[in-house]
């Protein structure tokens, strides 16, 4: 195995992402389910929980084991980039700051465009849409920017990997590291 195979990965992050976007899907049908309650508190709670759930999900799981469901199907792992030890709270955080800032961004926007307005009589100006579509244009921009730098980086960095000092890596299965133990 050369010295830059373990980083490549791309197919296995591209899989276990549309793994983990089914099981973030199935949780927030399930717990739609549970709406059914009386009590506005109960109900309160569970509404914030599915909101926060998509971005709670990659940010606990990637910190307490290093990878998400998707990416434990997978077998690759994210690790801190110089030590390829455990990443930190702070390194599981930032590796989703940016998607979840601009989706917070465009939240807050539709907001304040249809804050108070008769929504079945109220027509959106071009600069409307501009506004509302602004955020999700610059999400869209931001994941072609990272699949470009997973591309064309030797050890397989996007961008979010760059800002958080992380890198993905294959895990190593008993042959593997016994193969390495040898040589």
């Amino acid at each position: 195995m050369n010295k830059y195979e373990k980083y490549d990965n791309f197919w296995r992050r591209f899989f276990a992402l549309i793994i983990d976007y089914y099981i973030i899907t199935f949780f927030l049908d399930f717990a739609k389910q549970l709406q059914n309650y009386d009590s506005i508190y109960i109900l309160e709670s569970i509404s914030f929980i599915i909101e926060l759930f998509p971005f709670i999900y990659p940010i606990l799981m990637t910190y307490k084991f290093g990878q998400t469901i998707g990416k434990m199907i997978m077998g690759i792992k994210v690790v801190d980039y110089k030590s390829e030890c455990n990443i930190t709270l702070r390194q599981s955080f930032l590796r989703e700051a940016i998607p979840f800032t601009l989706i917070i961004i465009t939240g807050i926007f539709i907001y304040v465009i249809f804050a108070g307005e008769d929504l079945i009589n109220f027509r959106l100006t071009g600069l409307g849409y501009f506004i509302i579509l602004l955020p999700s244009f610059t999400l869209i921009g931001w994941y072609i920017l990272e699949i470009f730098t997973m591309l064309t980086d030797l050890k397989k960095r996007a961008v979010h990997d760059k800002i958080a000092g992380t890198v993905v890596i294959r895990k190593q299965n008993t042959k593997d590291m016994s193969a390495a133990n040898i040589s």
